[in-house]
């Protein structure tokens, strides 16, 4: 097993996992009334390393910009964060995985992009996220979508290196 994570970590270096915190719901409500439905849905908000998933911002009217902003802070508090701006298609819907973004961190249609490139904030590394030995608890990435308005949502996503409950081996 650890052969397989040291693969995918060669295979995906801009992938390496973060903080251990724990999950919170992935279907965060915008903390503003007005506009109940506008949300990011991460499904699933936890995973095995590598898994596929979805990221979704809902509730917005056609045509309109968000950015969504992917966060970390590894276990030496360095602080890791990807932009990228989108555009609601006419449902008033953007699938991270599905759409370019207009500009940001990366470009191409790619579910995976804001991860492989989060950038360090206030840190002058060129190192991967440090991280720890724990493959239970991985990675945990905060999402926000914020519209031009100022309405913010937030997700959380934990990405994990064995399922919990399963014995190393």
């Amino acid at each position: 097993k650890k052969a397989v994570v040291l693969f995918c970590l060669l295979l995906f270096p801009g992938l390496i996992p973060a903080s251990g915190r724990g999950p919170v719901p992935s279907k965060a409500e915008s903390p503003f009334p007005d506009q109940p439905g506008f949300r990011i849905q991460i499904e699933p908000p936890v995973a095995l390393y590598g898994t596929p998933f979805s990221i979704m911002v809902t509730g917005l009217k056609p045509d309109e910009r968000v950015t969504v902003t992917a966060r970390s802070t590894d276990v030496k508090n360095i602080q890791w964060e990807s932009k990228a701006d989108f555009k609601a298609d006419a449902r008033g819907t953007i699938d991270v995985a599905a759409q370019s973004p207009l500009s940001g961190s990366y470009s191409g249609a790619d579910v995976f992009g804001l991860l492989w490139s989060m950038k360090p904030l206030n840190s002058k590394t060129d190192r991967p996220i440090s991280y720890r030995d724990d493959e239970v608890n991985g990675w945990t990435v905060d999402f926000t979508a914020a519209e031009a308005a100022g309405m913010i949502a937030s997700a959380r996503r934990r990405r994990v290196y064995q399922k919990p409950g399963h014995a190393r081996g």
